[in-house]
């Protein structure tokens, strides 16, 4: 849970932020990350400072807020009191700045939703924060009107009754458009192309405004899979087999996502167990044990699972955080990009973005 009394909106912290602000404004995946880790940091309770002194988001933060070169130690309940009123600074900030890509705005109002306050005033400090983001994409989207066209979507929309989506549950449904609209368009999504995704869902039955609970989302989707109906199509939003889940957890402050992935990884084998143990015990209620499994995995994160969401944003935050954990937690790696430069030729791997330590040359993602 987050201290109370850090919401102090104290421009004292613009000058010492000033240096993260504009690597946000020029790295819009890191922005991306940057705000989930403020976000990571504010659900953070005084009580867990040596638990997450080590973590990466926490080891980012302190990198960026003390100056790399000096490594200050967070030592007291104090220092990450100052960091956290920083975290808070910060995010107003590249809301202020307009920082955030229209679909990056919902990802990270999603983050706030979820954070568990020992506060009145905390939690009315962070909803107000999200509301704010949210009035911010509300306002692009009014102005931005029909300017844009997206026939690839626009086709998908023409004739997705082909595509037989009603064949699937609810939410493997819902996960099934998910994919087949990023295949479409992998990334840089426009207001126009979200509508499209949301009249995807209308068409199949799934209104994207309606709500659900972290809590019931996650136990439908276990439901649903289970023993191991539709388990392609988790692995296939998320793009199994080229992240690295251990780094997903390391390197993104996304704990749905995070969890999701988690899920993905041990699901074979907890479903195994959970048959072999419905064998000998056969009024064990296997479905709902495989969703307590996943849930469990959540609560870990100190995610509050009875976070409501809109279908349409929660949409938003798996296409969002599939994308980030490609990049941050890629487990093909990178390679420059120059084809004359040694280690190119070489086919040497990176495993953290940036540029080739030979020639300089950016680092491509490895599909």
């Amino acid at each position: 849970m987050v201290a109370a009394n850090i919401f102090t909106n104290d421009s004292t912290f613009d000058d010492a932020l000033s240096r993260s602000l504009i690597i946000a404004k020029n790295n819009a995946l890191e922005a991306q990350r940057m705000a989930m880790d403020c976000a990571q940091l504010l659900s953070t309770s005084s009580d867990r400072l040596e638990s997450i002194k080590n973590q990466g988001f926490f080891q980012r933060l302190k990198s960026k807020f003390s100056g790399a070169a000096r490594e200050s130690e967070i030592a007291s309940k104090e220092d990450l009191l100052q960091m956290q009123k920083m975290s808070f600074r910060f995010l107003e900030l590249i809301n202020k700045n307009d920082v955030l890509l229209l679909d990056s705005m919902i990802t990270v109002k999603n983050q706030l939703d979820y954070i568990l306050a020992d506060s009145i005033d905390t939690k009315q400090a962070l909803s107000t924060l999200a509301k704010g983001l949210t009035e911010k994409f509300k306002s692009v989207e009014r102005r931005i009107g029909d300017l844009e066209k997206t026939t690839e979507l626009h086709n998908w929309l023409l004739t997705i009754e082909e595509f037989d989506y009603q064949e699937f549950p609810k939410y493997v449904r819902l996960l099934k458009l998910v994919s087949d609209f990023r295949d479409l368009k992998p990334k840089d999504w426009t207001i126009n192309d979200i509508r499209c995704l949301k009249s995807a869902f209308r068409k199949n039955e799934i209104n994207p405004s309606e709500t659900v609970s972290i809590e019931n989302f996650v136990k439908s989707i276990a439901i649903e899979i289970y023993p191991n109906r539709f388990f392609d199509e988790v692995n296939r939003l998320l793009i199994s087999d080229s992240v690295d889940v251990k780094r997903v957890v390391a390197d993104l402050s996304m704990p749905l996502i995070s969890a999701m992935y988690q899920f993905s990884d041990r699901y074979l084998v907890n479903a195994d167990v959970i048959a072999r143990l419905v064998k000998r015990f056969p009024d064990v209620p296997a479905e709902e044990t495989a969703a307590s499994i996943i849930l469990d995995i959540i609560k870990e994160h100190k995610i509050d699972i009875s976070a409501e969401i809109e279908h349409q944003h929660l949409a938003l935050e798996l296409l969002n955080g599939v994308n980030l954990a490609k990049y941050f937690a890629s487990s093909k790696g990178f390679m420059c990009c120059n084809p004359d430069c040694i280690n190119h030729k070489q086919n040497k791997r990176y495993f953290e973005p940036g540029y080739c330590d030979e020639c300089t040359s950016n680092l491509d993602l490895v599909d």
